[in-house]
């Protein structure tokens, strides 16, 4: 299973991916700053909403694509939420963030799980397995921002092999303003090799729906989140791994009594 979500909503997205998705039927998800668009050089509303109407997810990016690691909790908020509600107003849905540089804390986490079904980091290498930590999701670097030996053809061709095989998910990030020609190709050729291995493309809310199932299969769906909490918190630092033992322990003696 393969998810594409490509950053900013730049009018490349309009002018060389859409035509990429659209002419091998494949969906694509557009992580937005809904406070941009409109601007010169970011997508209008008709597009966005043609978009969408034609399969595509739209993901917020909050609202003004800040880093939101350096603000406090209160300017935090407003940017997760005013996303949300713009995104909602637009009936455009919403439902997951992307991190704008990649960057959080703890607070961001948790006002992630406030206003979001699920949340992306930046671009680093590692598909999601299960237990989901469904805040602090991975994604590999599609065109740009990629790693040495990492930006071939080759290369994102293996990790569709990964998911066709090991059953995972692999989500690529794309920031479709930033790529060159050369690699437009090699993701035009991706999609196609997606199709000759009979590899899904879906949008996130797709993904999550068969990854949950797969859960509730494995633990009572009511401690679904709390564990996932537990895994985000143990992510952040030294001092978080210490709150999320004691989270653990505090689960763990639930479970017992």
């Amino acid at each position: 299973m393969i998810t594409f979500i490509d950053d900013d909503g730049k009018q490349e997205v309009w002018t060389k991916l859409r035509p990429l998705f659209v002419s091998k039927n494949i969906p694509c998800v557009l992580a937005i700053s809904t406070g941009l668009i409109g601007q010169e050089g970011y997508l209008n509303m008709e597009q966005l909403q043609d978009l969408y109407q034609s399969g595509w997810e739209i993901a917020s990016h909050t609202k003004n694509h800040v880093n939101l690691s350096q603000l406090s909790r209160k300017d935090q908020e407003y940017e997760l939420h005013e996303s949300k509600k713009d995104l909602v107003s637009w009936g455009l849905g919403g439902n997951s963030l992307v991190y704008p540089y990649g960057e959080y804390n703890l607070d961001t986490i948790k006002l992630a799980r406030k206003y979001y079904d699920s949340a992306f980091r930046a671009t680093r290498r590692g598909e999601s397995r299960l237990p989901l930590h469904q805040y602090i999701l991975n994604r590999d670097a599609l065109g740009t921002w990629t790693r040495k030996g990492q930006d071939t053809l080759g290369f994102y061709k293996k990790r569709v092999d990964i998911s066709k095989k090991k059953g995972r998910w692999v989500i690529f990030a794309i920031h479709i303003a930033d790529t060159s020609e050369i690699q437009l190709d090699y993701i035009s050729q991706l999609l196609e090799y997606c199709i000759e291995q009979k590899v899904d493309v879906v949008t996130i809310e797709e993904a999550l729906r068969r990854k949950r199932n797969q859960w509730y299969e494995k633990l009572d769906c009511k401690k679904k989140t709390y564990m996932l909490n537990v895994f985000c918190f143990m992510h952040i630092s030294a001092l978080k791994i210490f709150r999320g033992i004691k989270k653990i322990g505090i689960f763990i003696m639930r479970r017992r009594s």
